[in-house]
């Protein structure tokens, strides 16, 4: 993997405006924030998934997939995002209730 220059994005606001121009510069932000972010995203999800066991799914999925539906909701600008970490977890959390949902159907 190439070198990521990712100390030119010290706020989430600097993620958010690059993401949103396009550009090379973008996916250069989009690996740096998938980087910042993930560890805590990934531990936030194990925790909810390891204390209910009527959950089918894994962390990773979960994670993974709520990191497309926020870059969607970034690209598209329809959110409002103070926090990228917590608008992260948040999606993720969200994703999480609704398929613990559909298993306990």
């Amino acid at each position: 993997m190439n070198h990521l220059h990712c100390d030119i994005f010290l706020r989430d606001d600097d993620y958010l405006r690059e993401i949103r121009a396009g550009g090379p510069r973008a996916e250069t932000a989009i690996s740096c924030l998938y980087l910042r972010y993930r560890k805590r995203t990934y531990a936030y999800i194990h925790r909810l998934i390891s204390k209910n066991d009527e959950f089918k799914g894994v962390p990773e999925d979960l994670v993974h997939d709520a990191f497309i539906i926020m870059l969607e909701k970034i690209r598209n600008g329809s959110e409002s995002v103070h926090s990228l970490g917590g608008f992260w977890i948040g999606i993720g959390r969200n994703l999480f209730l609704n398929q613990l949902k559909k298993d306990q159907r």
